[in-house]
């Protein structure tokens, strides 16, 4: 949805995210989310284009899991190396003195 002024936008935001005394103490509503054709609809902000990573759009979101999971790995198993490197080069410091 697009509106014309920011005037109008800042508008639908605060009826959107209003609550009443009602909803707060007796049916727990005072969330962002509401109710359309039992869809769950929650209005935000839209981020700047700046802001969107266009290239990752069509990236299936369980490969990119799986790709974080390969970084964690890789950089764990990479600060393992170095924090054995470093003890051992302790340890022969030690010996050697």
């Amino acid at each position: 949805m697009s509106f014309n002024t920011e005037q109008q936008v800042d508008i639908i935001l605060n009826e959107f995210n209003k609550c009443d005394i009602l909803n707060a103490i007796c049916c727990n509503l005072c969330n962002s989310t509401k109710k359309y054709k039992n869809n769950t609809i929650q209005i935000t902000r839209a981020p700047e284009p700046s802001d969107i990573m266009w290239q990752n759009l069509g990236v299936d979101p369980c490969d990119r899991l799986g790709k974080m999971f390969l970084t964690f790995l890789v950089t764990s198993v990479f600060v393992g190396l170095c924090y054995l490197i470093l003890y051992y080069l302790s340890v022969a410091q030690v010996i050697l003195i």
